[in-house]
């Protein structure tokens, strides 16, 4: 597997694009080629003509991409820049489905549009899927809860494109398509080691509860007990810091796995917003939907906890081999909105893998699996990493 990522500022050379490209993968083509767009406003023509041009100069590559707040390349992440980001692999061995998908109204109600025949897939050898989408049109959740039932264990990592703030503004692209609206997904098949990473940037506080009373989204009882008290009896526990910290963002962390011993860190939870209270209920309401019996746990985010959760799962892939090329699908909360530094999480990455070409971009949200299930995140970064299996080798 080669792999190369370049960053241009906008106005682009094409011919000079190509041209790199071709040199950094030492004349072979590429077969899958991610393109991401920043700028305000999207300079349309030159994202079709940078299309036309890459799928004349190699017809038989997969070109998907989205329009972004800001883009990532390699070591950097290039905030509110015009500017281009184009990754290029070759893949040997590694088989492609990609296909557009909408969510319509049907005689049968609301359904994904464009669905291949899933069922004629080689699921077996299938090693991920790359997910991009439009935030206002596409229901990813939804889409990610139905793999997780159908094809569960099978990782999913991508974003929701950050390009635009009203719905029909979005622009996604598959080949020399380009759509407004709906979702873009790469399976990728074949002689691959997939690996995924996903970096939920907070920390627990207090102790392990249970769900005991819930009402749509708001959590009526903890442990028996209304939840808005049991949530006041943790922050006076708290030191003042942790306080502050508390009203300006409090987050609840729901247990991926109920059994086992729950102190082994922030891995095991799904993390979800406290949007919320409701004092006639004595309830906290939250940015999803729980159920009784569930095990949860509340969660602070600051840069520190951030810093050392990303450190921590970066530590924890291993670097013999190291991976051939990665994408980074980070919030655009993060950049310097959360860090004091730029360029936290593309050189987090660079500094573990030095030597792996990275691309990517700031989503509206994250996708990425925690456990064995697909989710879409808020405040999050998540990568995939891709090696070629022995098997290519």
């Amino acid at each position: 597997m080669k792999c190369t990522s370049i960053i241009q500022r906008i106005p682009v050379s094409n011919a000079s694009i190509l041209e790199e490209i071709a040199v950094n993968l030492e004349g072979d083509a590429p077969d899958l080629c991610a393109i991401f767009f920043s700028g305000d406003p999207l300079d349309e023509e030159t994202v079709g003509k940078l299309l036309t041009d890459l799928r004349t100069r190699w017809p038989q590559a997969q070109i998907f991409g989205c329009h972004a707040e800001s883009i990532v390349c390699n070591a950097e992440e290039w905030e509110e820049t015009a500017a281009v980001t184009i990754w290029a692999a070759t893949m040997p061995g590694v088989h492609f489905h990609a296909y557009p998908l909408q969510f319509e109204s049907t005689a049968e109600g609301p359904a994904f549009v464009g669905w291949p025949d899933l069922s004629s897939f080689d699921w077996e050898s299938t090693r991920g899927l790359l997910a991009i989408a439009d935030p206002f049109s596409f229901p990813m959740d939804a889409l990610l809860e139905r793999m997780n039932e159908d094809r569960p264990n099978i990782p999913i990592a991508g974003g929701l494109a950050s390009g635009a703030d009203q719905p029909g503004e979005n622009r996604l692209w598959l080949n020399e398509t380009v759509q407004s609206s709906g979702a873009i997904m790469i399976q990728l098949q074949g002689d691959l080691e997939v690996e995924t990473l996903v970096s939920q940037g907070c920390r627990p506080i207090g102790d392990p509860m249970v769900i005991t009373r819930v009402e749509r989204n708001a959590i009526l009882e903890l442990g028996g007990r209304p939840s808005l008290e049991v949530l006041q009896e943790l922050f006076l526990s708290l030191p003042t810091s942790e306080q502050q910290l508390l009203q300006q963002g409090l987050l609840l962390g729901r247990f991926i796995v109920e059994s086992g011993d729950r102190n082994k860190g922030m891995g095991e939870f799904l993390v979800r917003s406290v949007v919320g209270i409701d004092p006639d209920l004595k309830a906290i309401v939250i940015g999803d939907y729980f159920r009784p019996g569930q095990s949860v746990q509340f969660h602070l985010r600051d840069e520190a906890s951030a810093d050392h959760d990303l450190s921590q799962r970066l530590a924890s892939h291993s670097v013999e081999p190291p991976p051939s090329a990665g994408m980074l699908f980070t919030c655009n909360g993060r950049g310097t909105r959360m860090f004091n530094l730029p360029h936290h999480d593309a050189a987090a990455i660079a500094h573990r893998f030095p030597e792996m070409p990275l691309t990517g971009f700031f989503a509206a949200g994250e996708i990425g699996p925690v456990g064995h299930a697909n989710f879409v995140h808020g405040f999050t970064a998540s990568a995939i990493f891709f090696r070629p299996s022995e098997v290519s080798e």
